[in-house]
């Protein structure tokens, strides 16, 4: 026997299991990060014993949620599924962040309805819903739902329409960090005085470029009636127009919290006020750089209200234009005469070069771009109203149909 020879050959059989050892390390590397990024399709024409590919895909929404991981995207085809996205009936998929958080969207391109979402229960975190159309067909109270600690959930491109009472409820502090993000809110209440485009009494949620409008009585309703506080939500660059269709309501109530910012936001078309700061003993609210025209009144800040700084708004043919009954208000830079918008036949609420608006309002940490993304200039005299001035700009034009309610 020739020992020599072995002893070579056993050294080259570790190396050759070493390399296999290896290799086989990197394909479950690969195989593991390629599972965490996995896309499947929902087709009106496909069947949930497919295995959910885009030629295969399955029929069904609650299908395709049901084999969601962190880190997938389910598509949804074009047409009317008729579902409920409800976490009452199946159990949702998670994320730990907005990098992994797993995405239901319609296709990109298509029209896709469902009735409803439904999400009330703490572990549900970090999805994105992107592009649906979620209408209620007056079937349930809201099209959309978020309670029981949900949060960290963000509609995105969403139509949300025609519910029976709210557009979206957010009934608790506990449900918090939620984002309506480009979303078109309408259509929503059959009651006078108690349905809303949006009815927010959790804290830290945003709702930012949505155009919210038509719905029963107010367009955005941070209220908390539960002796609890609605904190620290963001309301920032929304259209909202032509709520308080049942006769009564205004467009954006920032009630019963802390330090709630309402910002870039164009309010036009109500019946009663535009911004209303009352009940509960809202504290620190923040009134900035908003454009307020044509409602039944502008800005009304009641005696419970205690901190509330009211700055570089323009608040125009809206009856009493400023109403202080708060302590210790900061009103700072708000025009209240003709502001000389661009188009107003046009709804085009930016402003003309002879506009008293232009570099009359004072430089806010919190308003950094204005409705349209841009820049407001720091450390100078910045303009008044949602905003800045552009010489030069072509004008795009805001959702038109104008409803003009006589203050």
């Amino acid at each position: 026997m020739n020992l020599p020879f072995l002893r070579g050959l056993k050294r080259e059989m570790r190396r050759i299991t070493q390399k296999l050892f290896l290799f086989g390390w990197v394909v479950l590397a690969f195989s593991g990060s390629s599972t965490l990024a996995a896309t499947y399709y929902a087709s009106t024409q496909g069947s949930d014993s497919s295995v959910g590919t885009e030629s295969q895909p399955f029929r069904t929404i609650r299908k395709g949620i049901s084999v969601l991981k962190a880190g997938d995207t389910l598509y949804i085809r074009a047409g009317s599924y008729g579902e409920s996205i409800n976490s009452g009936n199946q159990t949702m998929p998670t994320g730990t962040s907005w990098t992994d958080a797993p995405k239901i969207a319609a296709y990109p391109g298509e029209s896709v309805m469902t009735t409803s979402v439904g999400l009330w229960h703490s572990y549900v975190k970090y999805m994105i819903f992107d592009g649906l159309i979620i209408d209620n067909q007056r079937t349930l109270d809201e099209a959309v739902y978020l309670a029981g600690g949900a949060n960290h959930i963000r509609f995105k491109n969403c139509e949300i329409r025609n519910s029976r009472r709210q557009g979206v409820l957010i009934p608790h502090p506990d449900t918090h960090h939620n984002e309506f993000i480009g979303c078109n809110i309408h259509s929503n209440g059959t009651t006078v005085s108690y349905d809303h485009g949006l009815y927010i009494a959790g804290s830290y949620n945003l709702l930012e470029n949505c155009r919210i409008h038509d719905n029963a009585t107010y367009g955005v309703h941070i209220y908390n009636g539960y002796g609890e506080r609605a904190t620290g939500n963001v309301v920032r660059g929304n259209l909202v127009y032509n709520n308080s269709r049942l006769g009564t309501g205004g467009g954006i109530v920032a009630s019963h919290g802390e330090n709630n910012l309402v910002y870039n936001n164009v309010i036009w078309g109500h019946a009663q006020t535009a911004i209303d700061i009352t009940w509960g003993n809202p504290s620190g609210t923040k009134i900035l750089n908003n454009t307020v025209y044509a409602n039944g009144a502008g800005i009304y800040i009641s005696s419970q209200s205690s901190n509330i700084t009211v700055a570089n708004n323009i608040v125009y043919q809206s009856g009493t234009a400023i109403t202080n009954l708060g302590s210790n208000t900061i009103l700072s830079n708000n025009l209240i005469t003709d502001p000389k918008f661009a188009n107003l036949s046009a709804s085009d609420f930016r402003l003309q070069s002879t506009s008293p608006a232009i570099d009359a309002g004072t430089t806010l940490s919190e308003v950094t771009v204005d409705l349209d993304g841009t820049v407001r200039p720091q450390g100078t005299r910045i303009d008044i109203g949602a905003y800045e001035f552009q010489s030069g700009t072509a004008q795009v034009t805001p959702p038109t149909n104008l409803q003009i309610i006589a203050p």
